[in-house]
């Protein structure tokens, strides 16, 4: 199966991960201290943009099987239980993917500057995990103005377990990003992630954007007011 690999600019990411940094950090509010704070968070990366190769790698194709939380896609077995808030008869396609900010390290052995780093690295994921979602979500709505995508599901996000990452780095090239999952599910480069996004149409619900973060026993998905409420933008 065909796929794509997606190069993000860094002058379209930074000023998304700037807000993303500042929200993290909790830099949003401006005082003196937090001022010198975030010109020091400024240096840190200015040491380390040089370093960031902001990529990702996707395909897209139907899923084998997809009934209430398990989804069969390209021979791998994915369990989520916000699966189950997805119209089965509506949905388009999948697109797995994988994106990293590359290796990189400021060499500091300041604490403050390895925090900073640190952030900055999240910052920049989540900047281009928006972009991505964006540009193919573009290229959907061109060929057919009435679809959208999801918020990205994946390890670590709607209750799907960390362990699946391996899933995804069996169907996706990885090498091609300079991006690797070890025997344990660690991705290396630190600093990356992979996910799974549902082409439907506009009209169909999706679970809550509130599912993304929650840390509740999936077992009471179903009791919650947010598993099937408004659809997600």
């Amino acid at each position: 199966m065909t796929h794509s690999v997606i190069s993000f600019d860094i002058d379209s990411a930074e000023p998304i991960a700037r807000n993303f940094f500042l929200k993290y950090s909790g830099i949003e509010t401006v005082t003196t201290k937090k001022v010198r704070m975030m010109e020091r968070a400024e240096l840190v990366l200015d040491q380390i943009r040089g370093s960031l190769n902001l990529k990702a790698v996707c395909l897209q194709g139907i899923p084998d099987r997809f009934e209430g939380t398990e989804l069969v896609f390209l021979g791998q077995n994915f369990r989520c239980q916000a699966f189950d808030g997805i119209e089965k008869d509506t949905l388009r396609s999948v697109y797995a993917y994988a994106l990293t900010t590359g290796a990189f390290t400021t060499g500091s052995e300041q604490i403050l500057d390895q925090l900073y780093e640190d952030i900055w690295g999240t910052a920049f994921v989540d900047a281009c995990r928006g972009l991505l979602r964006e540009q193919l979500e573009s290229g959907e709505t061109e060929k057919d103005p009435d679809v959208k995508l999801s918020q990205s599901f994946g390890p670590g996000y709607y209750g799907m377990e960390v362990g699946q990452t391996r899933l995804l780095g069996e169907l996706l090239p990885l090498d091609e990003i300079g991006m690797k999952i070890n025997e344990s599910g660690m991705m290396i480069p630190q600093k990356s992630c992979t996910g799974l996004l549902f082409m439907v149409p506009k009209e169909s619900p999706l679970p809550s954007s509130a599912c993304v973060e929650c840390g509740i026993n999936t077992a009471g998905c179903r009791f919650c007011d947010g598993f099937f409420g408004t659809p997600s933008a």
